[in-house]
């Protein structure tokens, strides 16, 4: 199992962020969106601090949970906001990404910057 998570999340993860269509192909043929690596990084993730808008947009309407969190504790929202990646603020956002979760490895909720918190 764990050689199975390693190949998606070292081979398939990196691919997702390739276009749109490959990514819906992945979606349409089962692909475990929600799949995570050793550092608990989804394919979303990636897709996000890649940039990759038109592939974090084809995973969020696949399924993807926006709002799974790494083993750092951080989510896709998050760390595109701490990389002042506003475009991905933004999608996530507008698709329903809690801007209430807190990153409980670094911040108090009264620490969290004001354009991770729900207005």
């Amino acid at each position: 199992m764990l050689r199975k998570l390693q190949y998606l999340c070292f081979t398939i993860i990196p691919l997702l962020a390739a276009c749109r269509q490959e990514v819906k192909g992945y979606v349409k043929n089962g692909a475990k969106l929600d799949a995570q690596d050793l550092y608990g990084w989804t394919a979303l993730r990636y897709a996000v601090r890649a940039d990759q808008v038109e592939a974090a947009e084809a995973l969020i309407e696949g399924g993807a949970d926006m709002n799974l969190s790494s083993k750092s504790g951080r989510t896709p929202l998050m760390s595109a906001a701490s990389n002042g990646i506003a475009d991905m603020v933004k999608l996530l956002l507008d698709a329903g990404a809690d801007a209430k979760a807190v990153d409980s490895t670094i911040f108090e909720e009264s620490e969290v910057p004001c354009f991770c918190r729900a207005s």
